[in-house]
């Protein structure tokens, strides 16, 4: 690759024998040595994303989160490349990768491949540690399907909230209680003077 003809510096070519930085110095102040760094606004600062070690170039951003920005409306929104190319972390917080010349979530890709075949269409992945990127397999459990996917999500959730991965959230307090202690109604449930205090607050108000 053909660089930049002036002394110290590797920047790919441009025009004239000079990288885009030295190329624009020179159009300006008539020599690539002389004048003002390139885009001397951000005075070499970083890029304002937080963890981004990348050199400002527009409005406090890198060249990729500006980008972002003005795609997204915000410099962290949309999809980024993952680190040494491996896939694309989507906007749900998975990553997607190349898979057999086909695009795939990568935590489905190793589920099927420690299961040995493709997983059935209702099948869900879920992430033990709820990290949606740690991808190990001792971290994925593969449910049957969305009901059963939901059913862990809720007994962690409780188990966190309440200490106990029984206990469920009744609807109209939100608080956590035993099972005991509520009518039970699907994956959730209530507690019976709850509902009629809800009940009666709505026939007040009409």
């Amino acid at each position: 690759m053909k660089t930049c003809s002036v002394t110290g510096c590797d920047g790919k070519h441009r025009s004239k024998g000079l990288c885009n930085k030295h190329y624009l110095k020179l159009r300006k102040f008539g020599s690539p040595d002389v004048g003002e760094t390139y885009h001397p606004r951000t005075n070499g600062a970083p890029c304002a994303v937080d963890g981004c070690g990348e050199a400002a170039r527009a409005k406090g951003l890198c060249n990729t989160h500006y980008k972002h920005m003005n795609a997204y409306g915000a410099p962290t929104a949309g999809t980024f490349r993952a680190e040494n190319g491996a896939g694309t972390v989507i906007s749900s917080g998975y990553r997607s990768i190349h898979v057999s010349g086909r695009r795939a979530l990568e935590h489905v890709a190793i589920a099927e491949r420690a299961l040995g075949k493709r997983l059935p269409r209702t099948a869900r992945v879920h992430h033990v540690d709820g990290d949606r990127l740690n991808n190990a397999p001792t971290n994925l459990v593969i449910c049957p399907n969305d009901a059963y996917h939901a059913l862990l999500h809720r007994r962690q959730e409780a188990m966190d909230v309440a200490g106990n991965p029984n206990y469920r959230k009744c609807q109209f307090c939100k608080t956590w209680d035993s099972p005991e202690n509520l009518r039970l109604v699907s994956l959730g449930g209530y507690h019976t003077k709850c509902k009629n205090d809800y009940q009666s607050a709505r026939r007040s108000k009409a």
